[in-house]
């Protein structure tokens, strides 16, 4: 929205606080806590199931795209930095 308003410098703050708090959340928190605790702590709490590996499969899955994205992220800024238009 802040950009259709022609508020550069608030859309450029935001840009910047969502990388940050992406790299925070999903890429720092995520694989420490969630995929931790649901591929270690889990088998020791309720022991092996058939879906198991089905939902850690795609809890690893969702942390592939997540790198996947944040690399997009990253080619977005670089880039605008490199037009000069940050």
């Amino acid at each position: 929205m802040a950009k259709y308003a022609r508020a550069q410098r608030l859309c450029d703050t935001m840009f910047v606080i969502f990388a940050v708090v992406w790299f925070i959340t999903r890429l720092c928190y995520y694989p420490y806590k969630v995929l931790y605790t649901s591929t270690f702590e889990e088998m020791m709490i309720l022991g092996s199931f058939p879906a198991y590996y089905v939902f850690n499969g795609l809890l690893i899955l969702l942390q592939i795209l997540h790198y996947f994205w944040f690399y997009l992220i990253c080619r977005v800024a670089i880039s605008a930095f490199k037009a000069g238009k940050v």
